[in-house]
């Protein structure tokens, strides 16, 4: 991300009122809400600063300040209008911290139509220079990583190489065997030989 584009990120602001429920009466109210997208670690975040009471308290108490930190890149998921024009949905994950993946909602509410349409506009087009801003690590690591190799061939195919190599062998040996038992002679002929032998050798006596 470029120095001009935390700048811009840094110095976007508005005021907004955002839907809280109080704590004491039980019912929901608006109260201003300071909307402000800034820069930190690499990372671009919005940021919505509420006062727990109204601004007209004097107690310090009642001046303590919420604040709502949420990464474009991995926790906002859509911020869209409502009905009513000047008002508008944000929806977000959970703060990693918490591991539970729930999914928060916040309400906005922005003095005009057209304030909320260009808030939602702005609000978007930083969120996509923070998905930007992610994508070369990503492909970074892919690239680093093992790269996608040949597939291997399947079990079926490993075994119908494995017969085909068997093959040629059991026939060979198959061969090999008739061979033997072809030029082996038979008892009788051996016999026969025998006694043709002995009379030969009698004769020569």
């Amino acid at each position: 991300m470029t120095m001009s584009n935390a700048a811009t990120a840094e110095s976007f602001g508005v005021r907004l009122k955002r839907k809280v429920l109080n704590a004491e009466t039980k019912l929901f109210e608006w109260r201003p809400c300071s909307c402000t997208i800034v820069a930190r670690d690499g990372k671009l975040l919005l940021q919505l600063q509420t006062p727990s009471q109204d601004e007209d308290s004097h107690s310090e108490q009642d001046n303590e300040t919420e604040t709502v930190t949420i990464d474009l890149a991995t926790q906002l998921l859509n911020v869209m209008p409502k009905k009513n024009k000047a008002r508008c949905d944000l929806e977000y994950y959970a703060p990693v911290a918490t591991m539970s993946g729930q999914v928060l909602k916040e309400e906005l509410m922005a003095p005009s139509a057209t304030h909320c349409q260009q808030w939602i506009a702005q609000v978007r087009r930083v969120q996509q220079q923070a998905h930007q801003q992610r994508r070369p690590t990503s492909s970074a690591s892919t690239r680093s990583g093992a790269s996608p190799d040949a597939p291997l061939p399947s079990s079926r195919s490993e075994l119908n190489d494995s017969r085909n190599s068997r093959a040629p062998n059991a026939a060979a040996v198959a061969f090999s065997v008739e061979s033997t038992t072809t030029r082996e002679p038979s008892p009788a002929r051996r016999q026969v030989s025998c006694e043709m032998s002995r009379d030969l050798l009698h004769v020569a006596r």
